[in-house]
């Protein structure tokens, strides 16, 4: 009989042993019960979502910043492509925006040259499309005032209406320069055809509105996806990165 109440006690003593160990182990490395087990959560989805959080974010900050209608308010969002948008977007719903507040002459340049075509189209004048300062913003607005073709060629020198004027050359002159060669032989061959000196033998002409693009992962994709095509609407709607899409859409093409 003493042996049996030795057992028992022997037992009662090891299985709260056990029991006490188990708590110490779940409450000291806050372990959670099997029944309890939580959700993995790769770091990649993790960082997507935060991502997703970020952007939605940023584009709300965005629209009640252009519904302010203040310039200054633009130039504290984080990315200079936000800055863009709310710039133009501010410009192009009030013509009278004062583009001067702004210190980047790169913003001030966008800015400007959605008023000017905002103007332009309001007055039917495309003398006013002269005034903007960015050259595939000034080729949309003759195109669109004049009723020309940007993929025409006036004056058939092998380069439509868009190069010419992205290249500052007469669109209505085969040779502009009146050096002998048409435009678009000296410029398939490096030269300026608008004067003496050699293109930039590097960027095509057909890149430099890449190369003006400030934002330098954006520029990258755009040298990428743009290499050896025109940067104009068509390129615009096949662009594969949605950044680079936007921005050609926003920046280069304000409506």
């Amino acid at each position: 009989m003493a042996k049996k109440k030795l057992y028992l006690i022997i037992i009662a003593i090891i299985s709260l042993t056990l029991l006490g160990l188990y708590f110490y182990y779940y409450f000291n490395n806050k372990k959670i019960l099997p029944t309890e087990q939580s959700p993995i959560i790769s770091p990649k989805n993790e960082q997507a979502e935060k991502t997703n959080l970020s952007t939605e974010s940023q584009n709300i900050l965005l629209e009640k910043t252009i519904e302010s209608k203040n310039l200054t308010d633009c130039l504290k969002l984080e990315q200079t492509m936000l800055q863009r948008t709310c710039i133009e977007k501010i410009a192009e719903e009030n013509n009278n925006t004062d583009c001067s507040l702004i210190v980047n002459q790169d913003l001030q340049d966008g800015c400007s040259s959605v008023i000017y075509y905002q103007q332009a189209k309001i007055k039917n004048d495309s003398k006013i499309c002269y005034q903007i300062n960015k050259l595939i913003v000034r080729a949309n607005c003759l195109s669109e005032i004049e009723k020309i073709d940007l993929h025409s060629d006036l004056d058939n020198d092998d380069l439509d209406f868009l190069q010419e004027i992205t290249n500052n050359t007469n669109p209505n002159n085969p040779d502009t320069d009146g050096d002998g060669f048409k435009d678009g032989q000296e410029i398939a061959s490096g030269f300026n055809p608008d004067g003496k000196g050699s293109l930039n033998p590097v960027t095509p002409f057909n890149l430099i509105p890449c190369k003006e693009i400030k934002d330098e992962q954006i520029q990258l994709i755009c040298l990428f996806e743009l290499k050896d095509k025109p940067l104009d609407l068509f390129a615009c709607q096949n662009l594969k990165e949605e950044r680079l899409k936007n921005f050609c859409f926003n920046t280069l093409y304000p409506n």
